[in-house]
């Protein structure tokens, strides 16, 4: 035996197939365009926002954290598989030779200069001096890492 509770009193069902009886068809309805409507206006709050918005590039300026060259800017010239890559500084400008480097030894930043995959030492140089990159990186980082007097 079954008791329902109601506004305007108690009703009493003797089997679970009398239940079903007080379920009308506009109360399911009702339920069921309920739920989609709050599942509609939940969706956009459910969706990740996007996870990252710096991604490992032919070009992007990077801070080496571990190893002989460490705290000091990078370029990746060009990614060899899924865990290293071939980087350069160039030497005449941060000191960091050409080097294959796994990721977990680098920190990626925001800026990317335009280089081509597999440039050379005068190419990556000439674009980070044109779009003054460094500069850039400088000013973010707070500190000297490059000497200055080379970029000008």
């Amino acid at each position: 035996m079954i008791a329902l509770t109601q506004s305007f009193g108690t009703v009493t069902v003797s089997d679970e197939s009398d239940l079903i009886g007080y379920l009308t068809l506009p109360a399911v309805l009702f339920f069921v365009f309920f739920c989609i409507y709050a599942f509609d206006l939940l969706l956009p709050q459910l969706q990740p926002a996007q996870l990252f918005s710096r991604y490992v590039e032919v070009g992007r300026v990077c801070l080496v954290n571990y190893g002989p060259d460490s705290g000091k800017l990078c370029v990746i010239v060009d990614i060899i598989d899924q865990n290293k890559c071939l980087i350069e500084g160039p030497p005449s400008v941060t000191g960091v030779a050409r080097a294959v480097v796994p990721f977990k030894r680098l920190a990626l930043t925001d800026l990317v200069c335009k280089i081509s995959r597999s440039a050379k030492s005068a190419e990556v140089a000439k674009s980070l001096k044109v779009q003054s990159i460094l500069y850039q990186e400088l000013i973010g980082l707070g500190s000297a890492l490059v000497d200055e007097s080379i970029l000008t």
